[in-house]
């Protein structure tokens, strides 16, 4: 099944980040929460994010709504995602973060 999806996805990346947003809709609805897909970000630089939607947790006065950030990557079935990768995934989404509370700041 992995295959199938990766010989699918590998050639339409834009299409995989909208897959990808639609497993961690379906995960975090789940488990309790309530994600909402705000959007796909373009396929062009889109500063670190491929999908921006936010997930509601909790009930009345105490509900809290926090935006997620979501990388999609597809990547060889065969190869490995190091912890460097997961760093400069992380980099990058801390910078679109600030960038976000930054109106000066250009990604």
């Amino acid at each position: 099944m992995l295959r199938a999806i990766y010989d699918f996805y590998s050639a339409q990346n834009h299409r995989f980040k909208l897959l990808a947003a639609r497993v961690v809709e379906r995960i975090l609805s789940g488990c309790g929460g309530d994600f909402r897909l705000g959007w796909v970000t373009p396929p062009s630089s889109d500063g670190g994010a491929d999908f921006v939607g936010r997930l509601d947790i909790g009930s009345g006065f105490s509900r809290v709504k926090q935006v997620v950030f979501g990388q999609a990557k597809c990547e060889r079935i065969e190869g490995t995602t190091s912890g460097k990768d997961v760093a400069r995934i992380v980099a990058r989404l801390r910078r679109l973060g600030r960038c976000l509370r930054d109106t000066r700041c250009v990604l």
